[in-house]
């Protein structure tokens, strides 16, 4: 949903919480992998507008469930120029989820991202994530839970 928008505690890499947002899950080890496509369909029709090149981007980080939003922030080292700082989506934003079983490497989960309006991100964005030190199965079902509760709550 917002590239880079996530405030965070002084001096610490922890997200600010909005108003009555609680953590359900806090996980480090956490790979996230953005694909960010060239362009919107519109963009594309209009021959005046600039051409874009399509984004991958893979960061290592830590990843935090709550009631209202699926936050990734990467472990920023001084020395290192990092691809993307922080994303956030809001839980509703989630248009589609996949748990993907690869043959010869780990399970992950893919996301579909609804961006919003100077988040950053383009239609059609997509996002990978990875844990590097457990299995993915259980926070997969912790997060379609908590996205049905906050489906209906926002309806």
């Amino acid at each position: 949903m917002s590239l880079n928008w996530v405030m965070m505690r002084e001096g610490l890499r922890e997200p600010i919480p909005l108003p009555q947002e609680s953590v359900i899950l806090s996980q480090d080890k956490t790979e996230l992998t953005l694909v960010i496509p060239a362009e919107s369909p519109a963009a594309a029709a209009d021959a005046s507008a600039p051409a874009q090149v399509a984004r991958k981007w893979t960061e290592s980080g830590h990843i935090w469930l709550t009631n209202q939003r699926l936050i990734f922030v990467s472990t920023l080292k001084p020395s290192r120029h990092a691809s993307f700082d922080s994303l956030s989506v809001l839980l509703p934003s989630i248009l589609a989820t996949s748990f993907v079983q690869p043959y010869f490497s780990g399970n992950y989960l893919c996301l579909s991202i609804l961006p919003s309006v100077e988040g950053g991100l383009t239609p059609g964005t997509k996002a990978e994530i990875r844990f590097t030190d457990r299995g993915i199965f259980e926070f997969v079902q912790l997060l379609e839970r908590t996205r049905e509760i906050a489906i209906r709550k926002r309806r």
